[in-house]
């Protein structure tokens, strides 16, 4: 008897194991007839391979065997996926497949919708999002159909819908990749907070400039009043820092009060970072590297 048998003899022994299971991987491994000789004399012919004929039948090795065991795949699994039309697995994907709580219904609902080429990988990755069937209908009815499997799962990680794309398109943005739509989604850009922007004059951003804004809670009150400070020829990056810094129009009015006027949004965020400065409402009181006046030396 060798060790691929003695194995299963040993799991069956320990429990790891039922009657009905160690009889069918023995089947599986060739088990020979009742004549001990014949075991050790005569090897098993390999069968001629036949159009219905799976992997899984051929001899497992004792790593197979336990990595089956391992995710809980059994006969009836196995027989699962061969009516679903996968005959041809390795048992790697049949595992891969039952480690991620893949059943035989979401791959032919897949296979029905007309993703019938798709790799075990590919499956597992739109099962891991969640991604039914009726997504990816609403996908393609917003002309979204030569998506890859991974810009599917990506939109859909993010919480893209048909409806979300749609609207994009409505407010110009009709040339989207699908990873810009799905950097908008993720930092909550609606199309109200873009048409706010581009009333603001700001027509012309990128979508990881629309994105910037909206991660640092720049509105368009904010932009407004940052303006009538003087401040009218900034980037969506310049804005973006000044928020994130806190810098509001108050804090610019005071600045100026105090005589000290920044000569550009640069200048001014330099101040506010470690290479400029110490300034407190309380104290009116401002120093750079460089020596500026005091409010009490006037």
């Amino acid at each position: 008897m060798n060790d691929e048998r003695l194995r299963v003899l040993q799991m069956l022994s320990e429990g790891q194991l039922t009657v009905e299971q160690a009889s069918q991987l023995l089947e599986a491994l060739g088990a020979p007839g009742s004549r001990g000789e014949q075991e050790q004399l005569t090897p098993n012919p390999q069968p001629m391979p036949t159009p219905q004929r799976d992997r899984v039948e051929q001899k497992l090795s004792i790593g197979q065997i336990a990595e089956l065991k391992m995710h809980g795949v059994d006969a009836g699994y196995i027989k699962a996926l061969r009516a679903a039309g996968l005959t041809d697995l390795s048992i790697s994907q049949i595992a891969e497949l039952k480690m991620h709580d893949v059943d035989v219904g979401y791959i032919k609902a897949l296979r029905a919708a007309g993703l019938t080429d798709l790799s075990t990988s590919q499956i597992v990755v739109l099962n891991m999002h969640d991604v039914d069937v009726g997504y990816l209908q609403a996908l393609r009815a917003a002309e979204l159909a030569d998506l890859s499997i991974s810009q599917i799962a990506e939109l859909k990680m993010h919480g893209v819908d048909a409806g979300y794309i749609k609207a994009l398109r409505k407010a110009g943005f009709d040339q989207l990749t699908p990873s810009q739509i799905a950097e908008l989604k993720m930092h909550d850009v609606d199309v109200g907070y873009i048409k706010a922007l581009r009333a603001a004059g700001l027509t012309d951003l990128s979508t990881s400039q629309i994105a910037e804004l909206k991660m640092h809670d720049v509105d368009v009150g904010y932009i407004k009043a940052l303006r009538k400070a003087g401040f009218d020829q900034l980037t969506p990056n310049q804005i973006a820092e000044l928020k994130m810094h806190g810098v509001d129009a108050g804090y610019l009015a005071e600045m100026q009060a105090l005589g000290i006027g920044a000569e550009s949004s640069a200048t001014l965020i330099d101040m506010l970072t470690d290479k400029g400065a110490a300034y407190t409402g309380e104290t009116r009181t401002f120093s750079r590297d460089r020596q500026e006046p005091d409010e009490g030396n006037n």
